[in-house]
């Protein structure tokens, strides 16, 4: 028996299944109550057919086929990357702000193991402020870094452009915000930090995703590319931002030398 024909109600197009063809809108929308209330609820909370708790799920066991996926041109599987990687960050700062937790706080640990004494100067303090007060941005830097380092160092026969060798980080990144989130709640709770514990954890994550998603090479060969491509991009990014930050120095003492007076080495003994 055929499906009777129908006409959205949003569009205005001829739609015969569950969802207009044209616009996604649901054919059987019924008059708002109890029921139907919640069924548009939780369709909006985790996308149509349960896409949200389907792309947590296989981040977290399979993220390089996630992402593999969403390059083979399958554009309703998961989540987007940009919006997935962006939505995390702002979950994480946002559950932050509700247990009280200062961001730059939760990465303290970290950044003064890797910084040592330096950490403890005034001008180190205000640029991991400036860092940590622009997240988003800072965390999205990172991401060319990598596309760079895997099209050009590490697997250039994968035959993906620029724009493709994104789309694993962005999933990648943004899903381990989970554990900063984790993170944050355990230093709140017991006053132990295990920044440096996500970030290492981060980098055996990158490689598994690496692993999963280049198909054309070993699984244990893509892992070790995957890490050293991480680890390489990384650097990459922070030669760039010590070099960006060495020409603002000899440039601030011009355009703005009372900002300059504030952070200059002497001022920080």
């Amino acid at each position: 028996m055929e499906e009777p024909i129908t006409t959205c109600i949003n569009c205005g197009e001829v739609a015969n299944g569950n969802y207009c063809p044209n616009c996604s809108q649901r054919t059987n929308v019924k008059r708002i109550n109890v029921k139907e209330g919640w069924h548009d609820f939780w369709s909006r909370v985790y996308g149509f057919d349960g896409m949200f708790p389907r792309t947590l799920r296989d981040l977290t066991i399979r993220p390089g086929i996630v992402a593999r996926v969403y390059i083979n041109r399958n554009r309703v599987k998961y989540y987007g990357p940009v919006g997935y990687f962006f939505f995390m960050i702002s979950l994480c700062l946002l559950l932050f702000s509700i247990i009280d937790l200062d961001y730059m706080e939760y990465m303290k640990g970290m950044q003064s193991r890797l910084a040592g004494d330096q950490y403890q100067t005034k001008g180190f303090q205000k640029i991991s402020r400036f860092v940590t007060d622009n997240i988003k941005i800072f965390a999205f830097l990172i991401i060319p870094f990598q596309a760079l380092s895997a099209q050009y160092l590490f697997f250039r026969k994968s035959g993906y452009n620029f724009l493709e060798h994104t789309i694993l980080p962005f999933y990648v990144i943004g899903h381990v915000y989970w554990l900063t989130i984790i993170g944050g709640v355990i230093l709140q709770l017991t006053g132990f930090s295990v920044a440096g514990i996500t970030g290492i954890a981060l980098i055996f994550i990158i490689g598994f995703a690496y692993s999963g998603l280049m198909t054309y090479q070993s699984k244990g060969k893509a892992f070790l590319k995957g890490l050293l491509s991480y680890l390489t991009a990384t650097v990459g990014f922070v030669i760039t931002m010590f070099i960006l930050i060495a020409i603002a120095i000899v440039i601030l003492p011009v355009i703005a030398p009372d900002f300059y007076q504030q952070i200059k080495p002497s001022n920080n003994l």
